[in-house]
């Protein structure tokens, strides 16, 4: 698997880093959360980012697994993490797009009308949100806001940035702010 090549020496402990991050977002994919036939687009939005948050505490909680354990804290490569976080991203995007075009979906007139773009940019503030300010997590940081946040936000489009915000400052969010992980 390409992403997690370098994340640790042992294969199978960066598969189930991905995975493991994977299941936690895998349950807020489903159809009826991302439909836009159904639900507004903004609302579609909060739904994907808050998805990201809660998988941003997932993907942190099994980092300082691994840090606390003196066996595997040497297999943590900070350098790697963007790496398995994109391909999350890629993952996400993917969950929401193929479940409106699966047969059931189809059947359902369901329909996911959010750009992969803008997926890739809510998941980059959930983390950059939810993640302390830590070491480990400057590279992850760094390449966030270099592919994914300041390409984004230099667009044109003005609407679209306007909604981007407004989802990420939406009071709704700050359920999370007091959850300890």
């Amino acid at each position: 698997m390409e992403f997690a090549r370098g994340l640790c020496s042992n294969m199978m402990s960066a598969r189930f880093f991905f995975f493991y991050c994977f299941r936690a977002m895998q349950h807020m994919c489903q159809m009826a959360f991302a439909d836009t036939t159904h639900n507004s687009t903004r609302t579609v939005m909060r739904n994907v980012y808050q998805n990201f948050l809660f998988c941003a505490m997932k993907f942190h909680s099994y980092c300082q697994e691994l840090l606390r354990d003196p066996t595997t804290r040497h297999h943590l490569q900070p350098s790697s993490l963007p790496l398995v976080v994109m391909s999350i991203f890629k993952a996400c995007f993917g969950l929401l797009h193929n479940g409106c075009r699966s047969t059931i979906g189809v059947q359902a007139g369901v329909r996911f009308q959010v750009a992969e773009s803008h997926v890739h940019w809510l998941g980059a503030m959930a983390f950059c949100t939810a993640l302390p300010r830590s070491e480990i997590y400057v590279p992850l940081r760094a390449a966030l806001q270099e592919q994914i946040l300041t390409p984004l936000t230099r667009g044109r489009n003005i609407q679209i940035k306007k909604m981007l915000f407004s989802v990420v400052k939406d009071p709704r969010n700050k359920i999370m702010e007091g959850i300890r992980f």
